[in-house]
């Protein structure tokens, strides 16, 4: 078994850069959801002394002095660069782990020799040509050796085998703290028993591993070793979908409550559907503070679905329902949160003696079609009325509970009013 770790370089920065060529070689920063952290930059950026996790509000003055570009994040555009790329990857094995939206494990299998440097570098020339996104590629016998050789890839062309390399030299030049699986926790520890580098780690007792270090870093040390420990991750159905934001402006009034409630509920419904998901619960969470600077309020309600269903206008409906009696006038509303419980596969669900069967299926074929055309259109071109802000205007960038997002870059891939034109 052969590994090969594809990370996209600096990549949230690299996908506003695309559509924007008078970037090229400029600083760019991407800040978190409402604008408050500096979550992704790229080389240039960096070189000018900024770093990941910088206060905005902080270093707003002096990104505008290293003429930095900034931007909010665009998720939605950033999501589909990393589909299509993914894309291309299954055109070299159907077999990928999807570790990330920019990071990916690619294995292979077989027993005849191959040129793996070679191979990855071809499938980086083709996501660069493709598009235009660059890649480095990490190959190794495990996943953990993939990615310190994809660390590695940097200075080595973009492309870095493990079976190239002087391996315990290469080792002892890394710090422990670059090995991933190596946390903030487990770092002071190590150092206090001198282990500095991956090979101190590597030649950590085995009958010690364990008890220190859990059977997480006890697989760790067996792939600094050359085994494979770590499998490939299979996405297991979860317990539970939250949609949570914290509201940009101020919210007092019930319709825009309720606009917020649903667009939260809809990017809930959207990821349940996404992964074949019902629901049977919803809880609504609601956050707020009194008028003038009052006593704290937090309240919550859940209330079954009935049964397992991903049907949006039930969902929504039973959220307003919940909604309703905890609204109180003369709040300033902070926050509203949607989480999805009790989830199964669709396809799994069993069936109850006295289900409506058409009444379902009607209510999934509505449902096949608005996924259709949003994912067709872009997200929202199909949306519940509840969900506007008002009946003058659909721009939901005009809603006081919307993220903050004042640099925001436009749906390029997901949207047809916003793909560049060429004069």
């Amino acid at each position: 078994m052969t590994i090969l770790h594809i990370d996209g370089n600096s990549f949230y920065a690299s996908c506003e850069q695309l559509f924007r060529p008078d970037l090229k070689g400029k600083p760019v920063a991407v800040l978190t959801n409402n604008d408050g952290l500096i979550i992704a930059l790229n080389r240039e950026c960096k070189q000018l002394g900024f770093k990941r996790g910088d206060v905005f509000g902080q270093v707003k003055q002096a990104l505008k002095k290293g003429r930095v570009t900034v931007f909010s994040s665009n998720y939605t555009l950033y999501a589909d660069i990393s589909s299509r790329i993914n894309l291309i990857y299954s055109r070299f094995t159907p077999d990928i782990e999807f570790y990330s939206i920019d990071e990916s494990f690619l294995f292979f299998s077989g027993t005849a020799p191959r040129d793996y440097a070679a191979l990855g570098a071809e499938i980086r020339a083709a996501v660069k040509k493709e598009t235009g996104i660059p890649v480095s590629v990490g190959i190794g016998p495990n996943k953990t050796l993939a990615k310190l050789c994809n660390r590695l890839a940097s200075d080595r062309g973009g492309v870095c085998d493990w079976a190239a390399l002087d391996q315990d030299k290469t080792l002892a030049s890394v710090p422990v703290g670059n090995i991933w699986g190596v946390g903030r926790a487990t770092l002071p520890f190590l150092k206090g028993r001198g282990i500095n580098t991956a090979l101190d780690l590597k030649h950590y007792p085995a009958d010690r591993a364990r008890k220190d270090l859990t059977i997480t870093g006890a697989r760790m040390i067996e792939e600094l070793n050359g085994n494979r420990a770590i499998g490939k991750v299979e996405r297991d159905v979860h317990q539970s979908i939250t949609v949570s934001r914290s509201f940009s402006g101020t919210v007092t009034e019930w319709d825009h409550l309720v606009g917020a409630l649903s667009r939260h509920t809809q990017e809930a419904v959207r990821r349940l559907r996404q992964e074949g998901l019902t629901a049977e619960a919803l809880t609504v969470y609601l956050m707020a503070r009194g008028n003038g600077g009052g006593e704290e309020y937090f309240n919550s309600r859940t209330a079954s679905l009935g049964r397992p269903t991903s049907y949006l206008p039930r969902i929504v409906g039973l959220g307003i329902e919940l909604l309703r009696p905890m609204y109180r006038e003369d709040y300033i509303y902070r926050k509203v949160m949607v989480t999805l419980t009790g989830l199964e596969r669709r396809s799994e669900r069993q069936a109850e003696l006295f289900d409506d069967h058409d009444l379902d299926e009607r209510h999934e074929k509505i449902m096949m079609a608005m996924d259709k055309i949003n994912m067709k259109y872009g997200g929202g071109t199909l949306r519940l009325e509840s969900s506007a802000f008002n009946d003058n205007t659909t721009d939901m960038a005009f809603a006081p509970w919307e993220m903050k997002r004042a640099f925001l870059s436009p749906a390029y891939t997901t949207r047809l009013c916003d793909i560049p034109a060429v004069r």
